[in-house]
């Protein structure tokens, strides 16, 4: 069973803002809504930062806005146990790790 847990991420834990959290796997009533939050994120490890930003095609910050909320989204069903405070100081880097290890892992 140990490479099960360790391919779906069980046991898995991060350091946010000075404390360990552990990161959860998804649900089926997870994976419902993670299809709809992935949709049009960045959510490689070097492009992540794009969700931030406005794109050049963009006229208004709507779909930088609505990135963010979906990428904070995800974060918080990776992480529930994790108070919203600390999720907004999670590095780049980091909620990369956790992206990719929850999604792609």
């Amino acid at each position: 069973m140990g490479e099960v847990n360790e391919a779906l991420g069980i046991g898995d834990s991060f350091v946010i803002d000075g404390k360990e959290y552990p990161a959860h796997i998804a649900t089926f009533e997870d994976l419902e809504k993670i299809d709809k939050l992935t949709e049009g994120l960045f959510l490689n490890g070097s492009g992540i930062r794009f969700n931030f930003i406005r794109l050049d095609k963009e006229e208004d910050d709507k779909k930088r806005d609505d990135r963010i909320k979906r990428l904070f989204a995800l974060l918080k069903i990776i992480f529930p146990d994790t108070p919203v405070a600390s999720l907004k100081k999670l590095d780049r880097k980091m909620m990369a790790l956790a992206v990719e290890r929850f999604l792609l892992d």
